[in-house]
């Protein structure tokens, strides 16, 4: 099985943002496949690309806006 499909079987639950997925119950599939941040987000930005998910940004008045897949 490959990361993409993780993360597809991953935002089947709901919407969510690459620091979710990084730090939620993903964080040990993607520490077992090596993937860290610097591959993760330009994962998700490739699979935006290929029109396997879709973003939403979340504009924020306090911190950084959020990327929801």
């Amino acid at each position: 099985m490959s990361v993409k499909h993780m993360i597809l079987g991953a935002l089947m639950n709901g919407p969510a943002h690459g620091y979710s997925l990084r730090s939620g119950l993903m964080s040990k599939v993607l520490e077992e496949f090596g993937i860290n941040d610097g591959q993760l987000y330009p994962l998700l930005k490739k699979m935006t690309t290929e029109g396997l998910i879709e973003k939403e940004v979340e504009y924020r008045d306090a911190g950084p806006n959020r990327h929801n897949y």
